[in-house]
């Protein structure tokens, strides 16, 4: 409760109800109200409670303002740091155009060849390493041995200065390094 406002549901010797507290205009305590017998008892359970409702109400909404403003803080924290990036605030105005109604339209798209967003490029890499014509082309670039797929790894993980090929998935630099060096793979492989 808020202000420490109980009210008590109180069962009278002529077997009347009353709620006894603290009157909030006066600040007096006593009788607030005297209920009509015909009060069924869970209508005047329901009013005896009703001030620790409404404040358990009014703590949600308090709790649901301080966290608007957070996000607020947070929104606006985000907008200076695209400003500073010089990058755009508004929308495209085709965001929306592109709307899909069938009942699959929720569904997760399907990566196309040459969208780089949504490749598993640590899979790609695994699944390279373990070529042998992949484990040739690290071998002639790093200069080193490349006999097997671990052999392959770790010279991959290195020409690409990453401790893990997971990294491929969550740095874009990195990302953009293996793709830098698969295309030269390929290029490799066409000339060879």
């Amino acid at each position: 409760m808020g202000d420490g406002c109980a009210l008590t549901l109180v069962v009278e010797k002529d077997r009347s109800l009353s709620l006894e507290g603290v009157d909030p205009t006066t600040r007096e305590s006593g009788r607030i109200a005297v209920l009509d017998q015909h009060v069924g008892h869970g209508l005047a359970e329901f009013l005896a409670r009703a001030h620790d409702d409404i404040w358990f109400l009014v703590g949600l909404v308090r709790r649901a303002a301080d966290r608007i403003k957070r996000l607020e803080r947070e929104i606006g924290w985000y907008r200076n740091t695209l400003e500073l990036a010089g990058q755009s605030l508004t929308p495209p105005a085709d965001l929306h155009a592109h709307r899909d109604t069938s009942p699959n339209a929720h569904a997760a798209p399907e990566p196309r060849p040459d969208d780089n967003r949504h490749r598993n490029y640590a899979a790609d890499a695994s699944m390279k390493c373990s070529e042998a014509a992949f484990q040739q082309f690290l071998s002639e670039l790093m200069e080193k041995p490349c006999p097997n797929a671990g052999a392959a790894a770790e010279l991959l993980r290195w020409a690409l200065s990453i401790t893990s090929r997971k990294h491929l998935n969550t740095d874009e630099a990195a990302a953009a390094r293996w793709r830098d060096l698969r295309a030269r793979f390929e290029a490799w492989r066409r000339a060879a």
